[in-house]
């Protein structure tokens, strides 16, 4: 059995191969060369002299079935003949006639697909999962539906049952991949084998490379800088980003609320972590930063915001960072996405150090950058001596620091 995979020069599959052999059975040697012809399964037939095969007892390793399936945009093509036409939430088929039927996805909040229902709203097909994708509670009759958990493509052949997640192949039963992250020295900490930071219940992973925004504690962070009421507009779609459209939905006057909507809409990627460690490039070299604890200075404390880059509990050290991509490469830059943005809050943090620390970095670094449509010197900071002379930043910062320590209650 084999399986091979043809892609584009963007990484994007385009066929599928599959090789099946013939049974191969060991035939005693006959006395004289009768030969009975007959396909080759297992069984044999009889002459009167000796049961024999068509083929020899080791026949060649192309003596076999070939399956292929082909994709062409949205159609996909099984054996040269059109299985399935793609489309935003569903797929149509053509029955024996050419005629066209509608199949309609339902999905969950991590994208997976729990159901599938014709054009009359008739139910054809019903899936539930565990939290890492192997299926349960399947319908009785054969379930042959490609896209499954998270919206990926299963594949059944040969008994892989892997899901394609495009960087990488996973498997559900075993909930870990099976290549490793390549992006994996960025996540230190994880297996460069294991899914979503194994925690899939509320993140999800696009494409087996990184997960935005990285788990339970960035996406609380970036939550508790918003109103109370505005909190539940933040959601991630079933690619793992936040949910631009559901942000919309939100009425409100937030200036944090239209910040981080700004940043949601933006055409750059943005990840938000909290790691203990990151890697960045400058002038043209590798290196890491460290985020030790913090410790807490009670002097420190900046209540008056003073500071655009204080908070409110005197906790002292590395906060933040925001990496943003750079021209002529003498700003930080994140390793191994340079053209992306890349928002680091310290992991030791408290709730609401790590909410004025995000205020900080997402709505002053990192919009400021996104705003001036990647103006790097407009983004970053400004000193002489030990004061900030960049106004905008200094101005974005504590306006949402403010915005920050009101909405928790503080």
């Amino acid at each position: 059995m084999d399986c091979k995979y043809v892609y584009n020069s963007d990484g994007e599959k385009m066929k599928a191969i599959y090789f099946t052999p013939f049974p191969r059975e060991v035939v005693n040697p006959v006395l004289d060369d009768t030969v009975v012809a007959r396909p080759p399964i297992r069984g044999g037939q009889m002459n009167a002299k000796r049961r024999v095969e068509i083929y020899p007892s080791n026949p060649p390793a192309e003596v076999g079935i070939h399956d292929s399936l082909v994709y062409c945009g949205n159609f996909i093509y099984s054996n040269q003949s059109l299985e399935q036409v793609l489309f935003d939430g569903g797929y149509m088929t053509l029955d024996s006639l050419g005629l066209p039927h509608y199949h309609f996805y339902q999905h969950d909040h991590l994208g997976s697909v729990r159901a599938v229902v014709d054009e009359n709203g008739v139910t054809e097909e019903r899936d539930d999962y565990y939290p890492f994708g192997a299926t349960y509670g399947q319908d009785a009759k054969p379930n042959v539906r490609r896209y499954k958990y998270n919206g990926k493509e299963l594949d059944r052949m040969h008994g892989q049952n892997l899901l394609d997640y495009g960087a990488r192949w996973y498997d559900a039963l075993l909930a870990r991949f099976t290549t490793m992250d390549p992006l994996c020295e960025k996540y230190y900490h994880i297996s460069p084998y294991a899914y979503c930071a194994n925690n899939p219940v509320n993140a999800v992973d696009p494409d087996g490379r990184i997960v935005i925004p990285y788990g339970n504690q960035a996406l609380s962070i970036i939550r508790n800088t918003l109103p109370q009421d505005a909190r539940q507009y933040v959601t991630l779609n079933s690619n793992g980003y936040i949910d631009v459209n559901r942000m919309k939905q939100y009425k409100g006057e937030s200036n944090n609320y239209k910040s981080l909507l700004t940043l949601a809409d933006s055409k750059l990627e943005i990840s938000v972590t909290t790691l203990q460690e990151t890697q960045y490039n400058k002038n043209g070299e590798t290196s890491n930063e460290k985020f030790n604890t913090v410790e807490v200075i009670d002097d420190f404390a900046d209540k008056a915001f003073d500071s655009c880059s204080g908070n409110t509990t005197g906790e002292c050290g590395n906060l933040g960072v925001t990496y943003m991509p750079s021209d002529d490469g003498t700003g930080k830059v994140d390793a191994k996405e340079p053209n992306t943005i890349h928002i680091n809050i310290n992991p030791s943090l408290s709730s609401v150090g790590a909410a004025e620390a995000f205020s900080h970095e997402g709505y002053g670094h990192a919009l400021i950058f996104i705003e001036s449509g990647g103006d790097r010197k407009r983004a970053v900071h400004h000193f002489v001596g030990t004061k900030e002379t960049n106004g905008e930043l200094s101005k974005k910062s504590i306006r949402a620091r403010k915005e920050t320590i009101k909405n928790m209650g503080l």
